[in-house]
């Protein structure tokens, strides 16, 4: 009888763990845990150092959440047996899931090392490298994945959101349409083509592929985030808090769902939902140095600086060097006037982000506030060499060359903001006003019908572009434009002065007076629509009249500049000086800061003789608007009547710098010239401004001078006449055809 042996008995036994180790295989990737726990658990009982089997066991436990349990049977299957790829493979992924990535990438490479064929491995080498802000080694890894397993979705997909973080958005958008290819059922890869969509400014195809990932995954909650943001860009903001709020209920442990939804609250001032939003981003990571800076902020905006210091304080306590809650602060302080602290906080924040565009932008405004327009201007300058498209930014150091008189460089911002922002009227609106000031009439002209294409019903535009066809001479297009004014808005004081210039010019003096009647109803301040009403009465020799009316109104309001002002006027031209400048004395107790009362009251002062008296008058005028070019022109011609040419010249070249072929700083130069009696640059001068703007008012009159100085009257005084139409009751015109009528 031979010895039975067991050799059966133990293929029996190897039989069986074998078994049970494939349907626990099987049921896990069925997702049934229980069942591939209850398998796994049998192969080991039946085989105490079945390596694999303890591995299986660590897969599970990691999905069932319990990492301890899951660490204990991975590394028992690797004392077993150190070289199995898919214990050290699997041992990272417990360690990635943990966010011990340094762990997890010394296990992916171990298990690269032993099999450098799988595939998986190299992704999840990648996938960790991502997390690690590695992007170059990521994409390398991916692309091993992808050589070994052309096929694999996965490894596509994450070089797709690799690519996009290194900004390489084409590169990006071909992987996840190669991912869509291999699996046109995956949610996530549709979503990264969302993305890349959308950086490249296709809204509706970005939509498309949001859209299409929430219906193959409609338990993923970022494609409801993304096109959520996109409905809030778009204006749609029902729709994008609807989305918005569906990514919070389904990634509840995700900050960012919170911060989103948070930040479109706050845009829309629902301060206290973005609050809300925010502390619950705070919740699931107190100790985020993002959502104390986004609840501090969102307490800024409301006003409660108190509790927004307290949480922007905690954010850099967090991170000492976080740039967004070192800027916040700044701001904070600033509004609070403390201003060494906010001056420090944007420093830090420069520290730290020294490219950011917008901190330069805020810290100019900071310099602004405190009256450092230099300073300003350098940091405005910097945020523009970091974001040169941001027409904000042009815009505000145009209005700031234009406060320091440099508007030659304002001009060619305010240029550079209109490409950038052609459909902003106010834009063109303010180089109307330079090219106004300088003469250069065609181009005011060209921007102020910019404007009204842009916002047809503006009647303040309309009574700009009336009054340059006005000092253009082009009466009929002028009144054709107040007209249209009027139509727009009838109780407006400058339509009504326009109105009666265009009357005035066609010598319709008596309709005139009805309109400035009109006009100085809408605005008694206006002081224009005086002059006009008593140079008309003075025409017709109603002053006595006239007299009687603003002494009516001195008498029923006091302390009404106007009305002196008028009184003034009115004896002005009736010859009393002295009265005269009483009477405008009086007006600036009331008014201190109108250049047209010093104005008047110079030339009062020239009557009587008192020359020093006028100058200091004009000087004042200047000091009160130092770009004002047409009084710095007056000036010019005044210091030169009184042989101040050095004093003159001085001003000249204030003019110069703005722009030395502009109309006006010609006509002030020729001006000194002809003081110098060198006509013949006077000439060219004048020439070289009508090439410009031939019907300015001041090029016609100088035409004049010019001509009179050659011995041809008859051009001349056709010259002062033009003079005339353009420029209505201006005196020197008037007194120069006086001469020759004479």
């Amino acid at each position: 009888m031979s010895i039975q042996t067991d050799n059966t008995q133990t293929a029996d036994i190897n039989k069986q763990y074998e078994e049970h180790y494939q349907k626990g295989q099987s049921y896990f990737r069925k997702d049934d845990m229980e069942k591939a726990f209850e398998h796994f658990s049998k192969a080991v009982n039946l085989k105490s150092d079945y390596a694999n089997a303890y591995t299986g066991l660590g897969v599970v436990y990691r999905r069932l959440g319990d990492f301890e349990k899951s660490r204990e049977n991975l590394e028992k299957a690797l004392l077993l047996n150190m070289k199995s790829p898919a214990a050290h493979n699997n041992l990272g992924n417990l360690y990635y899931e943990q966010g011990k990535l340094e762990l997890a990438l010394s296990e992916y490479q171990r298990a690269a090392r032993l099999n450098s064929t799988l595939a998986p491995v190299y992704y999840n080498i990648g996938k960790t490298y991502r997390r690690l802000e590695n992007y170059e080694k990521a994409v390398r890894n991916f692309q091993k994945a992808i050589k070994i397993d052309p096929l694999l979705p996965d490894a596509y997909c994450s070089l797709g959101y690799t690519f996009y973080r290194l900004g390489k958005l084409n590169k990006a958008a071909e992987v996840f349409k190669k991912s869509i290819e291999i699996d046109s059922k995956y949610g996530k890869a549709h979503n990264g083509l969302g993305i890349i969509m959308d950086e490249l400014g296709d809204k509706e195809k970005a939509k498309e592929e949001f859209q299409k990932a929430i219906e193959i995954e409609p338990l993923y909650p970022w494609p409801y985030y993304n096109i959520g943001l996109i409905y809030f860009n778009e204006g749609n903001i029902e729709a994008a808090i609807k989305n918005l709020q569906k990514a919070t209920e389904l990634g509840p442990k995700k900050a960012q769902l919170f911060h989103g939804l948070g930040y479109v609250y706050q845009k829309i001032d629902d301060i206290d939902n973005a609050i809300d939003q925010y502390k619950k981003a705070l919740e699931l990571e107190p100790a985020s140095p993002k959502s104390h800076n986004n609840i501090g902020y969102a307490f800024m905006v409301r006003g409660n600086l108190k509790d927004g210091e307290i949480y922007l304080l905690k954010a850099l306590e967090l991170d000492p060097a976080f740039a967004v809650a070192h800027h916040n602060l700044a701001n904070l302080y600033l509004q609070q006037n403390l201003i060494d602290k906010s001056l420090a906080h944007f420093g830090k924040a420069i520290e730290s982000d020294p490219s950011n565009s917008w901190i330069y932008f805020d810290l100019a405004l900071a310099y602004e506030q405190i009256g450092d327009i230099d300073k300003s201007i350098e940091h405005l300058t910097e945020a523009i060499r970091y974001n040169p498209n941001e027409g904000q930014f042009h815009l505000n150091l145009a209005s700031l060359y234009e406060i320091k008189g440099n508007l030659k460089n304002a001009l060619k911002e305010y240029k550079k903001s209109q490409e950038l922002n052609p459909d902003n009227p106010w834009i063109y609106a303010k180089s109307a006003f330079i090219y106004q000031s300088q003469g250069k009439y065609k181009k005011a002209i060209k921007d102020y019908e910019k404007i009204i294409e842009l916002v047809p019903d503006n009647v303040w535009t309309y009574n700009h572009l009336g009054f340059v066809y006005l000092l253009r001479g082009e009466r009929e297009k002028a009144t054709e434009v107040y007209k249209k004014a009027m139509q727009n808005e009838e109780h407006f004081c400058e339509t009504h002065l326009g109105l009666a210039m265009c009357l005035i010019t066609e010598g319709k003096l008596l309709h005139a007076i009805e309109e400035l009647e009109h006009a100085i109803e809408e605005d008694p301040s206006n002081m224009e629509s005086h002059i006009f009403y008593i140079n008309i009465h003075h025409k017709f020799g109603f002053l006595p009249r006239a007299i009687d009316k603003y002494k009516g109104i001195v008498k029923e309001k006091p302390d009404e500049d106007y009305a002196y002002f008028g009184l003034g006027l009115i004896y002005f031209l009736m010859g009393k000086s002295e009265e005269a400048i009483n009477m405008f004395t009086e007006a600036l107790k009331y008014s201190i800061d109108k250049p047209v009362i010093y104005y008047y009251r110079a030339k009062a002062y020239i009557l009587q003789g008192k020359k020093e008296f006028a100058l200091w008058d004009l000087r004042t005028i200047i000091n009160i608007e130092p770009k004002n070019f047409e009084y710095i022109y007056i000036l010019i011609n005044f210091l030169i009547e009184m042989n101040n040419i050095e004093e003159a010249k001085i001003l000249l070249a204030t003019l110069e710098e703005e722009g030395p072929l502009s109309p006006l700083a010609l006509c002030a130069g020729a001006t000194v010239n002809l003081a110098e009696n060198d006509i013949t640059q006077a000439e060219e001068k004048i020439n070289k401004a009508k090439k410009q703007e031939a019907k300015y008012y001041i090029i016609q009159y100088l035409s004049g001078k010019i001509a009179e100085k050659k011995g041809n009257l008859s051009q001349a005084l056709k010259y002062y006449k033009q003079t005339l139409k353009y420029k209505p009751f201006w005196e020197e015109a008037r007194k120069e055809v006086e001469k020759f009528q004479v």
